[in-house]
């Protein structure tokens, strides 16, 4: 991620109906990146440094005070992730991305991307903003209505893709047609391919359950059928490469012991061949409610059998805080997102990228 960049992502629910290739694992909430530590944040054109989280452009406004904090990832990267917004910030959140859009913007075009299932908001400087959004499905029950204008000082490109097949086995491609407003005479056919290497297995073929789904020490299992543990580029030069792993996001009541998970890499049980990182909040002995991040992130890889896998990833649960006359609370534990990674024949690297974020 660039110095003094700012990269915003709000998903929906619905944000597991997103087919390939632009499925990415996404979990709900909203997630919001910067390059630098916690607390140093200079954002590129402005001299003054941002020192709370409340100063962040765009989204600390709608931060509550109360917002736990970020925790760190590699490349000196910052990540915030806030897993159920009141309606209240997310009625605000599309306000204030109105206010910096054209007053001109067709009203369809707005309430098209209030319905979109991602949507992702690149800070580049405190003038310059970057939105992209997916959608599962068309915003409209009769399909999709857009009027879309240009304007005196802006470049507008529209485009209408659709999937292709690229040259190479391993590559995915968009086809269709795109032209800028007021420049182009006429649409022009384009092709865009682009190696695809990491491969996420939809969260239909999966099943994921907590044993026992009460107590202090619960199992996230997930299994994975047969297909989902084949490789998905076997017909390709580069599928010995990939390796399967498991993104887990894990919110602050709960929390991995790193030394029992390396642990069980060793013996390569529960399923887990190799712990890849953890990243967060790791401590053992704080309770929840002095627990200052938000939580923390697993990444392990995957014992490659040949037969259905049940994948075991033990937990612990913090202290809550006491409530007043006792009583029960339910925490909250997403699926993880099981992806391929796979070496390009080409470049000859390995990347992922989750979530706005690298993490191999």
């Amino acid at each position: 991620m660039e110095k003094g960049k700012i990269s915003v992502q709000f998903v929906k629910d619905t944000a597991k109906n997103v087919p390939e290739p632009l499925q990415r694992g996404f979990v709900p909430g909203l997630h919001v990146f910067w390059n630098g530590s916690m607390y140093d944040l200079l954002i590129e054109n402005t001299d003054q440094a941002i020192s709370r989280l409340s100063d962040l452009p765009f989204t600390g406004p709608l931060l509550q005070a109360s917002s736990p904090d970020p925790i760190s990832l590699p490349g000196n990267q910052s990540y915030l992730h806030l897993g159920h917004l009141p309606s209240l910030i997310i009625h605000s959140l599309f306000e204030t991305l109105w206010s910096i859009l054209y007053s001109g913007t067709d009203p369809l075009l707005l309430a098209s991307l209030a319905k979109a299932d991602v949507v992702d908001f690149d800070i580049v400087s405190p003038n310059t903003i970057q939105i992209r959004a997916i959608w599962a499905s068309a915003p409209h029950d009769d399909g999709w209505r857009l009027d879309i204008w240009s304007h005196r000082n802006a470049l507008t490109e529209v485009g209408i893709f659709g999937e292709e097949r690229g040259e190479d086995k391993d590559e995915y491609a968009l086809g269709g047609v795109r032209g800028i407003l007021g420049v182009d005479p006429e649409f022009q056919p384009t092709l865009f391919a682009f190696p695809h290497r990491n491969h996420i297995i939809s969260s239909a073929r999966l099943n994921t359950s907590l044993s026992p789904a009460y107590g202090s020490h619960p199992v996230l299992q997930t299994t994975l059928p047969l297909t989902a543990l084949q490789a998905p580029v076997n017909d390709t030069l580069d599928s010995e490469s990939c390796k399967l792993h498991a993104l887990y996001t894990l919110s602050k009541e709960v929390f991995v012991d790193k030394y029992q998970l390396a642990q069980l890499a060793q013996f390569q049980s529960g399923g887990i061949q190799h712990l890849y990182g953890l990243w967060g909040e790791t401590d053992l002995e704080d309770p929840n409610y002095r627990t200052k991040g938000w939580g923390s992130i697993v990444l392990v890889d995957i014992v490659q059998d040949r037969s259905e896998l049940t994948l075991e990833l033990p937990l612990q649960v913090r202290y809550l805080e006491p409530q007043v006359g006792g009583g029960t609370r339910n925490v909250d534990i997403p699926p993880p997102a099981i992806f391929w990674a796979c070496e390009n024949s080409v470049e000859g690297i390995l990347l992922v990228r989750l979530d706005a974020n690298s993490l191999i």
